[in-house]
């Protein structure tokens, strides 16, 4: 295992230099922050144009490899030729940026740490939803064809396009992995998150630099790379914060135990990304419109979530231009506002009366419900002071850019105003995860202005620098705190007590792959029963208790073996299609923790007619006490002890 943390901190190196390349041949204005989310924009929108081609023309996975591997190498050379011809000396560079930002990294990996710890998230496969995203990052290149397959369970499908066709995230990093052959596990929950957390942290601290020209402070510090430690925050329990009336956002565990997301990135990036390198544009011409494109589309490659923020910034955006343009415009801007208002209103009205969109009326309710929510908690208030102070920089760029929230706001949380954002939504979730991620952007909005308040109090930079300490010390404080006064609670409804922290950071240590190391163990065994007896059918239990929380086994069992088909997996990813295995049901899991907890002769003759319809040859199971000798299997492989004492067992056939 230290070989393969090795080979991803090697990984990290490299990537983070081909980026800091692609980034450095643009003009960026000795910004170590642009240059870094250029480089990142560069590569995410080849891979994403290579990604979707090959999705949805169902290429194999060696055409998207070897594109890939061709662009990799065109973009390193014509970006050594481009920084020559500059005359750039990019190792000075380098280490010049990496000396004067020490803070962002520590920061970064500040955040990773905390992360580490919350391995509940990890075990539940942050609520079921790993399943999907790992087997798509993990498996396509261990495959003849991933396009033809159910990644999580195995199970044969027809090839189709949908949603998920224009996303590319987890298909570029699979790239990646498939040069390095690490764990999945180990390589999304902790290379893949640092890669995301440096993005964040660049890109929130962009933003600072930005804001802080607006209120015209000039500092000799790279004061900006404070400007994430808000993020922190987020970090914290998600159970506990709400129980404490701190914050309630959606799918705030994401934040905590799934940074690798691409719906995470884009949820915390968005806003900035299509606001403010455009808020102090004058004119809107043909550049400025292929700019957001780009940036659109591959916001769009890493989550459909994207969507309903595009349209938000983009209309947001607009009017504000007009309306801070000159007298002229006023009236296109008021135009433009009468347009929404009229349009939202008549599709209200229309939600009300046509069954078919009345869906969209309560995707609209749910994002309401969640900004109210928010709004009447007591760190908004501290927000709402901070944006009242950033009037007294008296900076036209700072009413604009505190305006276009405002329409944010509307757009999204206000009744009647966002049921065009939810109608393109389609699902409440959606809805509420853009919610999410205005949730965020204010909260980074109103930290940057809490720095630049305090400065123009104290006129110190190293004053601003130790409360950037103290705050980091004391957010990552609390959020250690919320983890062991949760117990690494990870629903309202399961509330397993004050645990000490030692043990989230014990539990990670003995298990270096961030899964159960069971996990790997059975994921082995039944990769060399496959090579030995052919293709394995799998009949498990969905979930195991293991550390003292659910631990979901099988939706990362074939990130090992993935040759082997897992049928309990098509109760969260359903293929029920396939003629096979598409009926198998949770009566059918019924029947097999019914024969584990009692092998009668009833239960027998009822798993045997399940075992016989799917064409069974394997079974798991911890239960020692059982012999699924009378039903044609044996012994094959066993795990070693958890950290409970107990063992896994697996049957063959």
């Amino acid at each position: 295992m230290v070989i393969d943390y090795i080979k991803g901190f090697l990984f990290l190196t490299i990537y983070f230099l081909y980026i800091y390349l692609l980034g450095s041949i643009y003009p960026n204005d000795n910004s170590f922050y642009k240059k870094i989310i250029y480089g990142y924009l560069t590569t995410s929108l080849m891979a994403g144009i290579l990604g979707v081609i090959t999705q949805i023309l169902f290429l194999p996975w060696s055409f998207f490899a070897i594109t890939m591997t061709i662009w990799h190498i065109l973009a390193v050379l014509l970006g050594l030729l481009m920084i020559k011809e500059k005359k750039v000396n990019l190792f000075r560079s380098l280490l010049n940026d990496i000396k004067k930002h020490y803070f962002l990294f520590l920061l970064i990996f500040i955040l990773l740490f905390l992360q580490m710890g919350n391995y509940p998230g990890f075990w539940l496969s942050n609520h079921l939803d790993d399943g999907f995203y790992l087997s798509k990052i993990g498996i396509p290149w261990q495959i003849d064809d991933f396009h033809s397959e159910n990644l999580v369970s195995g199970f044969g499908k027809l090839h189709h396009i949908d949603s998920y066709s224009l996303n590319t995230h987890e298909l570029e990093y699979g790239y990646y992995l498939s040069l390095i052959r690490i764990p999945t596990t180990l390589f999304a929950r902790f290379f893949m998150a640092w890669i995301n957390l440096l993005i964040t942290c660049c890109t929130v601290s962009y933003l600072s630099e930005i804001l802080f020209r607006a209120m015209r402070l000039n500092f000799n510090y790279p004061i900006s790379d404070y400007a994430t430690v808000i993020l922190i925050v987020f970090l914290s329990n998600e159970v506990l914060s709400r129980e404490m009336n701190l914050i309630d956002m959606q799918d705030m565990n994401q934040i905590s135990s799934a940074f690798y997301y691409g719906s995470v990135l884009v949820r915390i990036v968005s806003f900035i990304w299509l606001i403010a390198p455009f808020i102090k544009k004058k004119k809107i011409n043909l550049s400025l419109i292929i700019k957001v494109l780009i940036i659109s589309f591959v916001l769009l490659t890493k989550s459909g979530v994207a969507l309903p923020l595009i349209i938000t910034c983009i209309i947001s955006y607009l009017f504000v231009f007009l309306l801070f343009r000159k007298s002229s415009s006023k009236k296109s801007a008021f135009i433009l506002l009468a347009v929404v208002v009229l349009g939202n209103v008549v599709l209200y009205m229309a939600c009300g009366n046509i069954p078919l969109l009345m869906p969209i009326k309560v995707t609209s309710e749910t994002s309401v419900h969640l900004l109210n929510s928010f709004i009447k908690k007591p760190i908004f208030i501290l927000f709402l002071i901070s944006f009242i102070g950033s009037f007294i920089f008296k900076s036209k760029l700072i009413y604009k850019y505190n305006l276009v929230i405002v329409v944010c706001y509307l757009l999204i949380g206000c009744p009647i105003l966002n049921t065009f954002t939810a109608a393109i939504s389609i699902y409440p979730f959606v809805l509420a995860r853009a919610t999410a991620a205005l949730t965020c952007f204010i909260a980074f909005t109103a930290w940057i202005y809490l720095l630049g308040i305090i400065f123009y109090i104290v006129k110190s930079q190293r004053m601003l620098m130790v409360f950037g300490d103290v705050s980091t010390a004391l957010l990552s404080s609390f959020v250690l705190y919320t983890y062991g006064v949760s117990g690494g609670a990870i629903t309202g409804l399961d509330k397993p007590g004050e645990v000490p922290i030692s043990k989230f950071y014990e539990v990670i240590f003995e298990n270096p792959a961030l899964t159960p190391k069971v996990t790997v163990e059975i994921g082995n065994i039944l990769n060399e029963a496959s090579k030995e007896l052919g293709q394995r059918i799998v009949l498990s239990n969905m979930s195991y208790v293991i550390d003292n929380v659910d631990a979901q086994i099988p939706l990362e069992l074939r990130l090992f073996s993935p040759d082997s088909i897992i049928l309990c997996n098509n109760h969260r990813y359903p293929q029920n299609e396939n003629p096979e295995f598409g009926s198998f049901s949770l009566e059918d899991l019924a029947i097999y923790d019914a024969y584990i907890s009692n092998p009668d002769d009833v239960n027998e003759v009822d798993l045997k007619s399940v075992i016989d319809q799917y064409k069974i040859n394997t079974l798991i199971t911890e239960n020692s006490q059982v012999n699924f000798s009378d039903l044609g299997f044996h012994l094959y492989g066993t795990t070693s002890e958890d950290s409970d004492g107990r063992k896994f067992y697996v049957y063959v056939k």
